[in-house]
């Protein structure tokens, strides 16, 4: 949880008479906010942990059905069932994200969304049933006067000064590639991508257990718990992962280029100023990261043939050739994947050699692009015209769900 010192829920007014709530629910992380604020004042887990047993005793717990975020900790965790209601860009389980989301709007907000204008994000894969679905849990379940909803593109895109370009929306679970013209999303051009940040912690935590470099320990003998252990000195799978991530972000980085040779022999890619450094375990121990295993980990996402490049190109042919080279010229990352040091001068080294060479290509790298939708959206809630773009409550009543399908569409600024 993070807090960048806003103001109080009520202590602003909004064209609806009070500040309107911002929410951005990833599957990695819950970031929310109020309206006008440049970066959201809460961030924390997308996970809600239900208890495994109803214990006998619970003498000195504040025991409750279920448990949200911030109050899943190492001292309870063992006994919850732990689950992430967003996966990907797929709704795992529609009341545990209910449950997300009371949590979000009334323990980090300390908001009733009844009294507030409700400005979300949503994954850019929702079809009708999904958006139907959360109009109905929005409006009917938490009584909010008013909603806006748009995917993370547009608004990424709005967040860097521009309403037409594509934005490479690449964070902890999905990846994709949205081409938005006048603020309104492109659908038919979406590509998406198969490979995201839990992926390269993945690709990490698999050349770590294949890499006598990346452990002090030798090769242990046993099964998939000891070498768990022999790479980060703990016994979870949950601790595991997050010390390989902390690994990741403290080392990783993305090459200007892998050789074929390079491929071949297993060297060094080009580039790089990462060295070798030393990664201290939480049991003290130390290892040692190098250059080679740093940059290895993201190297799946721009592959010669079916790479990060080539889903771009793809997006950019999807539409009419008279926009292509606004598009080309406009790229914008967005997600927290993005932030590996290098990801921006790759795509772009990657895209000069495939288009034409009168074709410019920039690619724009928020140095926050992880909270790029949330401050896009924040900006249009602190905006008089916003009341424009959401969804009214009256308007539900009177044609149900379905309203959301031809509204919130796009920004519409």
């Amino acid at each position: 949880m993070s807090s960048s010192g806003v103001c109080p829920a009520d202590s602003q007014a909004s064209p609806f008479g009070r500040r309107v709530l911002v929410v951005d629910t990833g599957s990695y992380t819950v970031k929310a906010g109020f309206g006008g604020d440049v970066r959201p004042s809460s961030e924390f887990a997308s996970i809600v942990g239900y208890p495994r047993h109803v214990p006998v005793c619970t003498l000195g717990m504040n025991w409750k059905s279920n448990f949200t975020g911030p109050e899943i900790t190492d001292s309870n965790r063992f006994m919850l069932n732990v689950v992430s209601p967003l996966q990907d860009i797929t709704v795992t389980n529609w009341d545990s994200l209910e449950t997300l989301w009371a949590y979000t709007f009334g323990r980090e907000l300390n908001a009733n969304a009844e009294d507030h204008a409700v400005a979300m994000t949503e994954p850019a894969g929702w079809g009708p049933r999904d958006r139907e679905k959360f109009a109905m849990i929005m409006f009917e379940t938490f009584d909010v006067p008013a909603l806006f909803s748009s995917t993370t593109a547009p608004l990424a895109l709005y967040a860097s000064g521009r309403t037409t370009g594509l934005v490479v929306d690449s964070g902890h679970g999905a990846t994709s590639v949205m081409p938005v013209y006048a603020g309104f999303p492109l659908p038919h051009a979406v590509r998406p991508f198969a490979f995201a940040g839990r992926d390269v912690t993945s690709h990490l935590r698999s050349m770590m257990l294949g890499s006598s470099a990346g452990s002090p320990r030798p090769p242990a003998a046993g099964g998939v718990g000891t070498a768990r252990a022999r790479i980060t000195g703990t016994e979870r799978w949950e601790d595991d992962l997050a010390v390989i991530r902390d690994i990741k972000h403290a080392r990783c980085g993305v090459s200007l280029g892998v050789s074929a040779d390079s491929v071949a022999s297993g060297s060094d890619p080009e580039k790089s100023e990462l060295g070798e450094r030393l990664y201290t375990l939480p049991d003290g121990q130390t290892i040692t990261v190098g250059e080679t295993l740093a940059s290895r980990a993201p190297e799946p996402m721009f592959t010669p043939i079916h790479g990060l490049q080539s889903a771009v190109l793809e997006a950019v042919a999807r539409v009419d050739h008279q926009l292509r080279g606004e598009l080309l010229g406009n790229i914008v990352l967005a997600g927290g994947n993005t932030l590996l040091p290098g990801f921006s001068d790759r795509l772009r080294k990657e895209l000069d050699a495939a288009v034409p060479r009168d074709a410019q290509v920039n690619v724009v790298a928020p140095h926050d692009a992880q909270y790029s939708a949330w401050r896009g959206a924040s900006m249009l809630a602190g905006l008089g015209t916003f009341r424009h773009m959401a969804i009214p409550k009256e308007t539900y009543d009177e044609y149900g769900p379905m309203v959301l399908r031809w509204m919130c569409l796009g920004l519409g600024v």
